[in-house]
């Protein structure tokens, strides 16, 4: 059966939900990252200043760290089943990235405590 171009049935349009699962699977972890961003800023400023209790800086890089790690983990379940097209999404991809940057800033700030 033919129809003319105005009449034809349309089909259902097929709705592209990875941008929505992507942010769903990330979401927790960039909740926390400000916090941890801005707790690594405060840490290094302090690690200059003179008599900066050093102890206290490692300890809470351990806690920044720990919740890293908790990030990771809750990412890699979050995505263990998902298709190619999310787990190599671009907003996952920056973020496992802004979270090598962080830890990175956290070896550097350790480094300077140990000195």
């Amino acid at each position: 059966m033919t129809f003319p171009d105005d009449q034809r049935p349309q089909r259902p349009r097929a709705v592209d939900h990875v941008n929505r699962d992507v942010r769903l699977i990330i979401t927790d972890t960039l909740s926390q990252f400000d916090h941890w961003r801005d707790r690594a800023a405060l840490l290094q400023a302090s690690v200059e200043r003179k008599g900066a209790d050093r102890k206290a800086i490692r300890q809470e890089c351990t806690s920044i760290r720990e919740g890293i790690l908790q990030a990771r983990t809750d990412l890699i379940i979050g995505l263990a089943e998902s298709p190619a097209r999310i787990s190599g999404h671009g907003r996952v991809v920056d973020v496992e990235r802004a979270l090598d940057s962080l830890e990175e800033t956290l070896t550097q700030i350790e480094a300077k405590t140990s000195a």
